[in-house]
């Protein structure tokens, strides 16, 4: 029979001890990899975060002015914040226009295709409005047409 230090009960504690660490060690690794497996997907969604606010898109309205009324594509525009607006006027007779709350003027002449760009940095809805038919200025400010910017 073996001494004391080395029966069966002290072999007995080293296996108990050792699964004891070795399952602390393996919860210490998985919890190390856990740590870092989450620390990567943060970097992941932080990285696309700036992708996916900056894709904007160009948003392109054929606007026709006949007998001093909007002929089409409509009496509203509809738009997400961020997006690029262009919006191009052709109409019968010269106008002056302004996009209220942007503060955009544009002469527009006759029979001719003339263009009025922005970015839609605030939301809400924004009359275009004549200022005037065949280069007469007026205070009279007709609503042509509204653009309305929804949030992102």
């Amino acid at each position: 029979m073996l001494p004391a230090p080395f029966g069966a009960g002290f072999y007995q504690a080293c296996i108990t001890q050792q699964r004891e660490k070795g399952w602390k060690i393996r919860y210490d690794e998985l919890q190390f990899q856990m740590e870092k497996a989450m620390r990567k997907f943060c970097l992941i969604i932080l990285l696309c975060l700036p992708i996916s606010t900056t894709l904007a898109a160009e948003r392109v309205f054929d606007i026709g002015i006949e007998q001093r009324e909007v002929t089409s594509p409509g009496d509203v525009l509809r738009v997400v914040k961020g997006d690029t607006v262009i919006l191009r006027w052709h109409s019968d007779e010269a106008v002056e226009l302004h996009m209220h709350g942007y503060d955009i003027p544009l002469k527009v002449e006759a029979n001719r295709l003339n263009e009025m760009r922005f970015n839609a940095e605030v939301s809400g809805r924004f009359p275009v409005t004549s200022h005037g038919f065949s280069g007469a200025h007026s205070d009279d400010h007709k609503a042509l047409l509204y653009v309305e910017i929804y949030p992102e």
